[in-house]
């Protein structure tokens, strides 16, 4: 079972279009769950809810396989979420701001088959987006 686990910083992300003059960012939440090991696995699954409704996908997070010793064989595999923490905010678009969602994350593998069982699920509140140097919520 994937235990998932809130990490307890918030960094600051670009979250704003190229089209906004001003620098943003959001203090946003990260989130990280021990790895399975497996050499079948593909990557993972975020799943949100909020108000006792079922959970539902929100992020799909393939792993990556990397060359971290530049030797041109790429042998490394990485995966979001289980090896660096993932800012909440990003891999949850659809979360609303102030709002109060579980969070739970489900393995699959190179079949597409997922875990029978979600992960323990944590409770996060969704931060308001926030304008660099301001404390009042950006519109």
């Amino acid at each position: 079972m994937i235990s998932l686990v809130l990490a307890s910083v918030c960094v600051a992300i670009p979250t704003c279009s190229s089209v906004v003059l001003t620098n943003c960012a959001t203090p946003t939440p990260m989130v990280q769950w021990d790895p399975v090991v497996s050499s079948m696995l593909a990557g993972y699954e975020l799943f949100a809810r909020t108000g006792g409704a079922n959970l539902q996908m929100v992020s799909h997070l393939d792993c990556e396989w990397a060359d971290l010793d530049e030797d041109g064989v790429f042998d490394t595999r990485l995966c979001r979420g289980a090896d660096f923490s993932i800012p909440v905010q990003r891999h949850c678009p659809g979360c609303a701001d102030g709002v109060i969602y579980e969070l739970a994350v489900k393995a699959y593998d190179l079949l597409g088959v997922r875990s029978a069982q979600y992960s323990p699920t944590i409770t996060i509140c969704m931060p308001p987006l926030y304008q660099i140097g301001s404390h009042l919520p950006y519109n």
